[in-house]
């Protein structure tokens, strides 16, 4: 039954890297937003997660969530909406600029050590996290993966940073490519008022 389950996993593993792909590969708006939440469904299959969550840069500190995904389909927590990472959570804020990925298995651990990311967390009703960063230069988001089964997913944990990177330059070229899209209708319709 073992082999049944790991295989299994292997095969939601894969479908989650095609997936990151061919976010990558999109060529319209619509299909980015299909492919985003088909891959966010993907990772909380996986994890056996809660809820698994992308926020995208807002300003130099605030992150506001774009996408998520709850497999009981619960309404959204306003408390999730905005993101303050430096504020709410030091901790990882610092570990997103160097690359690096949190993972918190219980947040009664860091209840003494880290006393306002276990309120964030308390606050939220999260006992357990994963949070990629999606950084690319700068850090331009993350995924927040929610209360995950931790011991049955230990072999995602090093391409963490490799996903987070992939899909933050992806990110980045889809906003360089609207805003191309953006200026090309505008001298579309420059050309036609000229004419």
């Amino acid at each position: 039954m073992e082999n049944e389950d790991r295989t299994g996993q292997k095969a939601d593993f894969t479908g989650i890297m095609d997936q990151l792909v061919q976010i990558g590969r999109d060529c319209s708006v619509q299909e980015r937003i299909d492919d985003i939440n088909s891959f966010l469904k993907k990772i909380c299959e996986y994890t056996c997660a809660d809820r698994v969550s992308l926020y995208e840069s807002i300003n130099e500190d605030a992150f506001g969530r774009t996408f998520v995904y709850d497999h009981m389909d619960r309404p959204l927590d306003d408390e999730d909406f905005i993101f303050f990472v430096e504020q709410e959570m030091p901790g990882w804020y610092s570990k997103f600029l160097n690359g690096e990925s949190v993972v918190i298995k219980d947040r009664e651990k860091i209840r003494e050590e880290r006393p306002s990311e276990y309120k964030a967390l308390k606050i939220r009703g999260i006992t357990g996290v994963i949070a990629i960063p999606l950084l690319h230069k700068k850090l331009v988001g993350l995924i927040k993966i929610d209360d995950p089964d931790m011991e049955k997913i230990k072999e995602f944990f090093p391409v963490l940073s490799l996903i987070g990177a992939y899909l933050a330059s992806v990110r980045l070229n889809n906003q360089k490519e609207d805003i191309l899209e953006q200026h090309q209708m505008m001298l579309q319709d420059n050309r036609v008022k000229l004419e």
